[in-house]
């Protein structure tokens, strides 16, 4: 039905004589120009990235993400991160290489959407934060000792992901095997069983 159309002689021929009067030092600047562009070019992304909205903009199955980041009422920790100049970049540093990976998954379609929900080590969130103060911060909590959810015979073992969430509500962990009178006195960023 359809014939295969193959390029005439003639054109095949105007396309080597192209590249054949071109000295070495020519195919070599030219080459040296497109890098400069492909170079340039994936700085800007880069720049642009440090943006929380790059993501957004850019890839669809991050929306959920970036809206936990900027909605107010939800009050979850990506808000309190956003509203404390934490930006995006500052707890998830893939290398630039994992950056390109994902870049060619979005293009490709290869990507999940809904996004999995990724765990963060405690390492991490102590890159900022200082353990005694959040021992100290959530002393008044418990009506008694070992209530302290952050001081208590789990605390200093378990990972903050275990109950901390960053884009959606925040699990009480405590509440899986134990009361917690003080459980009543969280946000709203926090499932309330």
């Amino acid at each position: 039905m359809f014939k295969k159309m193959s390029p005439k002689p003639e054109q095949i021929n105007n396309e080597q004589k192209l590249f054949k009067n071109l000295s070495k030092k020519q195919i070599i600047f030219l080459l040296l120009i497109v890098l400069a562009f492909v170079g340039l070019g994936g700085l800007a992304v880069v720049k642009a990235s440090d943006n929380p909205a790059f993501c957004s903009t850019t890839c669809h199955n991050m929306k959920p993400q970036y809206n936990s980041y900027q909605n107010s009422s939800s009050n979850l920790l990506a808000y309190k991160h956003a509203k404390a100049k934490i930006v995006c970049h500052d707890c998830h540093q893939d290398s630039l290489t994992t950056k390109a990976q994902e870049g060619v998954k979005y293009v490709t379609g290869n990507y999940e959407d809904p996004m999995k929900t990724r765990t963060f080590s405690k390492e991490m969130c102590l890159k900022c934060h200082d353990w005694k103060k959040v021992q100290k911060k959530t002393a008044s909590l418990g009506t008694k000792a070992n209530e302290n959810p952050h001081n208590s015979e789990h605390g200093g073992q378990r990972e903050c992901s275990t109950c901390h969430k960053v884009h959606e509500q925040s699990t009480n962990g405590c509440l899986k095997c134990h009361g917690a009178s003080w459980a009543n006195k969280l946000d709203i960023s926090w499932k309330k069983k």
